[in-house]
C-alpha cells in the first residue's frame, strides 16, 4: 500500500464550528423522489399563477376594475409558492453528510 495514498474511506471534513461530518452515500432512487417533489411543486406554483394571473386580466377585460381587484388578490397570495420548490431545494435536500459527537464505529482504524 502506497504511505501517500489518500484512503476515501477515512477522509471526514471539519466544520468551522469543530464538529466533524464525513460523506454519506445517498441513493439514487432518493435524489429521484427529491428532483419529482421539487418538479412538481414548482410546475404547480407557475400553473397556478398563471391561472390567477390569466383570471386577473380576463377579469379586467370583462368584469371591470373592482372584481378584477379582488381577483388579482389570489393572485398575490399564490405568487409566493414560486419560492416553495427553491426553499425545498435548499433546506429539504437529502443530506449528503453526517455530523459526528465521536468517531464512529465503522470509521476505519489507521
Amino acid at each position: 500500500m502506497d504511505p501517500f495514498r489518500i484512503d476515501p474511506a477515512r477522509l471526514y471534513d471539519v466544520r468551522p464550528d469543530g464538529r466533524v461530518e464525513t460523506a454519506v452515500a445517498i441513493p439514487d432512487s432518493l435524489i429521484a423522489q427529491h428532483r419529482a417533489r421539487l418538479r412538481r411543486w414548482w410546475v404547480g406554483a407557475v400553473l397556478l399563477n398563471a391561472l390567477t394571473m390569466g383570471t386577473t386580466v380576463a377579469a379586467v377585460a370583462v368584469l371591470g376594475w373592482g372584481v378584477a381587484a379582488r381577483i388579482a388578490i389570489l393572485a398575490l397570495l399564490a405568487f409566493p409558492l414560486l419560492a416553495v420548490a427553491p426553499a425545498l431545494a435548499r433546506f429539504a435536500a437529502p443530506g449528503a453528510s453526517r455530523r459526528h459527537h465521536a468517531r464512529p464505529r465503522d470509521f476505519p482504524k489507521p
